[in-house]
């Protein structure tokens, strides 16, 4: 908003000088004004410059072709016109004339059009106008800023439809109330009907077109964001924030780029300055995504490099699982970062006043924000809150973090305290609805038996599931069995390591291959493949585990979305039973 109001104080104090042209009224006034308004040529709300238009034979403008200084469409739709004058040109009836005839060019057929010729603005409503020549608005430059926002709320590239739609239905209003058969306006009732319906697949087309146009810009942002950058430099800052499984491959394809432009000697030193920040005091999700950058380097390192790797990472991986034994200040780590997540959640949900706040966050948003923002990411009250407690762990974690470890077990002491006092009240708080959005399931990051550090570790073994299988003895797959044994609660969702669990014991041979419900014979290969994939826990669907051992799921995929499958962790067997579906 600061920038904005630079702009239009800029464009307010502008000295026109009295060699100025229509030209430089366009370039110097006009066309930052369209900037401030949401247009921009080649954007879904575009601007043609001098288009030229055949001379209607009724519109007698002086010249067999006419210019249009700026055109102004939403989504290749013209919604109004704008005329450029020079500065000692008065906005006078000839002048509003000649707009005006090129607002209602059969090839235009704009409702507004607006003249401006650097020192007054004055805007028109083609339907409105008559013998007094009435603007909707007139204002000199000089009050740009104070009129701005009425000008906004008229031509803004966010509000224009609106307040087209609103005058459409004013003009249907007076036609409809002149009727005298019923069954002409259930006609245009009909009609209206399927034009609603027309306009919300076109919504819903333009909202994905929105939403892919906004992911390939963020890719390529984030792309542009390391290309400078050494390889150790990214394992330092990018794994941590950049989580997602999108964005860590668009992550780890700059940290690869710039790996292979560095020759032997350098690539492997790199490497092994990328496997010391695993030393360091970092976040669970950092460690976890630069343990699989590490893996999938692999194939690009000499194999005395790719060996080191690989013991490193097994090592890194048994000691996630095993909730790291032998290395308290890791320990310690992990258990800060389950609360700096849970703690600022948790009071948000119970501080007084802090949800009316959001609230205030979010209904600003949505008053202030532009439309392709509101569409794209609109604000929520949940949003808020997720985006406060996450900016809130991390500034918390990397306070304490650089603690000494007596003085971060104390620190964890105290946090463990104002989780337990305000649990009770969260728990509660989490039983009700706010502002009509539903209260999202409870925030179990991190929370033993199996926390969501795990989960990511266990969905990133999946992905790189080939590499990591040889490293499952009897000891490593005895710690993930043990995690997946202590589960009690009904609605824990565990996401990935149960899966991981079922594809480790039957590609070692270890469990009996399912048999087909219905005939019983084994089942075929790829439905075991399918069963081996599918997560047996659903988050959106229904979870279900019975006395710690057994795990229930589905499987989703046509022939046998109906029936129900059941992991007996303890006898390592996985059965299929035959049913309905309980999704």
């Amino acid at each position: 908003m600061v920038n904005v109001d630079v702009q239009l104080r800029d464009l307010a104090r502008k000295e026109l000088n009295q060699g100025w042209n229509e030209m430089d009224v366009r370039e110097d006034v006009l066309a930052p004004l369209l900037r401030l308004l949401g247009y921009g040529k080649g954007t879904d709300y575009d601007i043609n410059r001098e288009q030229h238009l055949l001379k209607h034979p009724f519109l007698m403008v002086g010249s067999e072709k006419v210019k249009l200084d700026y055109a102004v469409l939403a989504r290749r739709r013209h919604v109004w016109v704008l005329e450029a004058k020079r500065p000692t040109v008065p906005l006078d009836e000839k002048v509003i004339h000649q707009a005006y005839f090129y607002a209602i060019h059969p090839e235009v057929q704009a409702r507004y059009f607006a003249i401006c010729n650097g020192r007054e603005f004055a805007l028109y409503d083609v339907r409105a106008l008559d013998e007094r020549y009435e603007p909707l608005l007139r204002f000199s430059l000089r009050d740009l800023e104070s009129r701005f926002a009425e000008l906004r709320a008229i031509l803004g590239s966010d509000r224009v439809r609106d307040e087209l739609a609103r005058r459409a239905l004013v003009d249907l209003e007076k036609v409809l109330l002149t009727e005298l058969r019923k069954e002409r306006v259930d006609e245009i009732d009909r009609s209206i009907r399927s034009l609603l319906t027309q306009a919300r697949q076109a919504a819903d087309q333009n909202a994905r077109a929105l939403g892919r146009r906004r992911a390939e810009e963020e890719d390529e942002d984030l792309r542009a964001m390391f290309a400078g950058d050494e390889p150790v430099q990214i394992a330092r800052v990018a794994f941590e924030y950049f989580d997602t499984p999108h964005h860590f491959g668009l992550v780890f394809g700059a940290f690869r780029e710039k790996l292979l432009t560095l020759d032997g000697g350098a690539r492997c030193q790199a490497l092994a300055e990328v496997l010391d920040v695993l030393d360091r005091d970092i976040t669970s999700t950092h460690r976890v995504r630069l343990i699989q950058a590490l893996l999938k380097s692999i194939p690009d390192v000499p194999a005395v490099q790719a060996a080191q790797i690989r013991t490193a990472a097994r090592a890194e991986v048994a000691a996630i699982l095993r909730s790291f034994p032998v290395d308290d200040r890791k320990r310690l780590l992990w258990k800060l970062e389950g609360l700096t997540k849970r703690v600022p959640y948790k009071v948000s949900m119970v501080k007084e006043g802090f949800a009316g706040d959001l609230a205030a966050i979010v209904q600003r948003k949505r008053t202030t924000l532009p439309e392709e923002d509101l569409v794209h990411r609109g604000p929520t009250v949940w949003g808020e809150r997720g985006a406060w407690s996450q900016r809130r762990a991390s500034e918390l974690f990397h306070q304490f973090a650089a603690l000494p470890s007596d003085q971060l077990e104390a620190t964890i002491l105290k946090l463990e305290r104002v989780e337990q006092d305000c649990q009770s009240r969260y728990l509660e708080a989490t039983r009700q609805d706010f502002d009509g959005e539903p209260t999202p399931p409870h925030f179990v990051h991190f929370d033993d038996p199996l926390d969501s550090y795990r989960s990511s570790l266990c969905s990133m073994l999946l992905a790189e599931f080939g590499q990591v299988l040889p490293w499952f003895d009897d000891a490593m797959l005895a710690s993930l069995e043990a995690l997946l044994l202590r589960v009690r609660e009904p609605d824990y969702a565990i996401n990935h390591a149960d899966v991981l669990w079922a594809r480790v014991i039957h590609a070692q041979g270890g469990m009996d291959t399912p048999l087909d419900p219905e005939s019983g014979a084994p089942l075929p290969p790829e439905a075991v493949a399918l069963l081996m994939q599918r997560p047996m826990i659903h988050r959106a669907g229904w979870s279900a585990v019975e006395s710690g051992v057994i795990i229930r799921g589905e499987i989703a995929a046509e022939r046998w979305a109906q029936y129900p499958a059941r992991l007996d962790i303890a006898k390592r067997r996985l059965r299929v039973d035959k049913g309905t579906s309980l999704a």
